[in-house]
């Protein structure tokens, strides 16, 4: 086996569905003007909005939902991750989740809740940090920056993984169509990515892990947000 790489992977919208959750907690919230969809795809990340939530409400639900004991504690993962996820432990890899799980006034509770769904849904095999600054954490965690990947849905982070010289990968949302940069659209693709270029079959293009690289030479324009790795 080749050596062990660090591999690191954010939780909502990689892993978990978070959008699924809260639309059930909004849907039993008893406020009269909220309209969710039946299979909500939000387009933004402010989606609440258009389903009739102000800021102060979303942040409301949310905090309530932590402390009810079902945001964060239960909930679906996407599909392909846990065959994605069981391919990386197989492969040998350090894993590492990083999440920014910090609402306003529950933060212990959404620790806690992370804790027992990671343990009870099979990723007890990762570290897991809690921050908005994933770059330094990235920093902190990855032991070499050329032996290390970083899949997440948020360009802001992935353009703090790349200040740090560490290559990463978008997972594909409707949130995040219209920034340019290499994306799989399930984790199973992911994993299949990680075993490439950990095992000497560079997928992603050259220079990706260089501060302020593009990261998209050579790949075809897709949803006109950069390439899909197939």
């Amino acid at each position: 086996m080749s050596e062990p790489w660090d591999i690191a992977v954010d939780l909502d919208g990689v892993l978990y569905d978070f959008v699924e959750v809260f639309a059930r907690e909004a849907r039993g919230c008893g406020l009269a003007h909220v309209r969710v969809p039946e299979c909500p795809r939000p387009m933004r990340w402010d989606f609440y909005r258009s389903w009739g939530l102000s800021a102060e409400e979303f942040a409301a639900l949310f905090a309530g939902g932590v402390q009810a004991g079902r945001i964060f504690w239960e909930g679906p993962m996407y599909a392909g991750v846990r065959e994605g996820w069981r391919s990386l432990v197989e492969q040998g890899h350090r894993l590492h989740v990083i999440t920014d799980r910090s609402p306003a006034g529950v933060e212990q509770e959404a620790r806690e809740a992370t804790e027992a769904w990671l343990a009870g849904n099979g990723f007890a095999d990762a570290s897991l940090t809690i921050t908005a600054e994933k770059g330094a954490a990235l920093a902190r965690l990855v032991t070499d920056p050329a032996r290390a990947l970083f899949i997440d849905d948020k360009p802001e982070n992935i353009l703090q993984a790349r200040e740090v010289g560490i290559a990463s990968v978008l997972m594909d949302q409707p949130w995040n169509a219209d920034f340019a940069h290499p994306r799989v659209r399930t984790f199973s693709q992911f994993a299949a990515l990680v075993a490439d270029e950990s095992q000497g079959h560079p997928v992603l293009p050259a220079g990706s892990r260089r501060p302020g690289a593009p990261g998209v030479a050579g790949y075809p324009a897709g949803k006109g947000a950069g390439g899909v790795v197939e």
